[in-house]
Formats: structure tokens, sequence, C-alpha cells
């Protein structure tokens, strides 16, 4: 079974690859790095959209970005959360750690990691 990884490598990246969440840096023009950074530009246009929407209704309430009452926390709250977002899925793939248990069954199995 562990020999899937031989597959995923040569569609997706090598489980020991540099990546950050879906997109590979050794391979950005492969099939997973594509749909990250396609799935990601239509979340961040969306994301924008529903964000000028909210403001532009705040502003129908007649406040500011702040003075909307509890409407008024949802662009506030809206980037807090994008950014934490994002904080993770770089700390996360700086620190390796699920690729890195991926690499020891890898190991376990075969010995070295083969290519």
């Amino acid at each position: 079974m562990l020999v899937a990884h031989r597959l995923e490598a040569a569609y997706f990246y090598s489980p020991d690859a540099r990546k950050t969440a879906g997109l590979s840096l050794g391979n950005p023009l492969g099939f997973m790095s594509a749909m990250t950074v396609g799935y990601a530009a239509g979340a961040g246009l969306t994301w924008t959209a529903r964000i000028f929407s909210v403001l532009t209704y705040i502003r129908t309430l007649g406040g500011g970005i702040f003075e909307g009452g509890v409407v008024g926390l949802v662009v506030p709250a809206a980037v807090a959360w994008t950014a934490a977002i994002a904080a993770y899925l770089v700390w996360s793939s700086l620190r390796r750690a699920d690729e890195e248990r991926l690499l020891a069954a890898l190991r376990a199995a075969y010995g070295e990691t083969p290519n």
C-alpha cells in the first residue's frame, strides 16, 4: 500500500519536495500547484467581493467599519481569520511535521525513501 506514494510523487510531487500547502516549489506548473493557485485565486476573489458587499451594507446603515454594531465586526473578523489561517499554513509548511511523519513511514517500509 505504501507504493502509492510513488504514484502521488509522479502525479503531484515527491513527499520530501518543498511546498507551501499544495503549491510545489519544485513543480509550480504541476496539477496540484495549478489547482492550489486556481482555488486560492477564486477564494480570494470571492472573499474580496464579499468584503466589499459587507462594507457597502455597513455604509447603508450610516456607519463606518467599526460603527455598524455586530455587522461592523464582520470585516475585522474576516481579516483576522484570514490572517490567522495564512499564518498557520505558512507555519505548518515550514515545520513540515506531516511530511516528516510520511517520510518516517516510508523509511520504515523501504529503508531509505525512494524517488
